[in-house]
């Protein structure tokens, strides 16, 4: 995409200047935009070639985002699916991943774990939460009625892995969706 020219799925030419609503397709009329806008296109995804496959770490307790809010969206999996939509949410799709995560700092950190998001006050429908930060477990039983359960930990700086679990009242497990993390002292 340029100033003037957007590229759809390397066939589909939109000139957005003169056709903000991209109602009409012009590649024919423009092969040679065509062939430069997906030369550019390749260039850019081969420069990524080398480092989409690591891990980006989300910094936890900068106070420049104190409290960081995760969400689902973000986890790592083993091509499980992940709840990216409102729909997967809604039907509380069984599923869970890691977040990649860097403490930044040594301390005190306070943990919310909801299944849905924040605006809405909805029970957490779990009677077990399950947290695990590196090699370390935590538990606790949860009110099925609560919107949400709270960890208090200490947690050593650097990076590693963030886990959750809730323990559904049908018997299946899940990660929790959204999850609140406080650095406290």
């Amino acid at each position: 995409m340029t100033q003037r020219w957007r590229l759809v799925g390397n066939r589909e030419l939109y000139d957005i200047q003169a056709d903000p609503i991209q109602s009409q397709n012009i590649a024919s009329a423009h092969p040679e935009i065509v062939q430069r806008l997906n030369q550019v296109y390749d260039r850019w995804w081969e420069s990524l070639s080398t480092v989409v496959q690591e891990e980006v770490h989300l910094v936890l307790g900068n106070e420049a985002e104190n409290p960081s809010r995760l969400t689902c969206h973000d986890w790592h999996t083993n091509n499980d699916p992940v709840p990216w939509n409102h729909g997967h949410i809604r039907r509380g799709l069984s599923s869970n991943g890691f977040w990649a995560v860097e403490f930044e700092e040594t301390g005190n950190y306070e943990l919310t774990l909801r299944r849905w998001p924040y605006h809405e006050n909805r029970a957490i429908k779990a009677d077990q939460a399950q947290l695990r930060i590196g090699k370390r477990e935590y538990r606790k039983w949860v009110n099925p009625e609560d919107e949400e359960v709270t960890f208090h930990i200490e947690v050593t700086a650097g990076r590693t892995r963030l886990q959750t679990w809730l323990l559904r009242l049908d018997g299946s497990l899940c990660g929790a969706y959204y999850v609140k993390v406080n650095y406290l002292d």
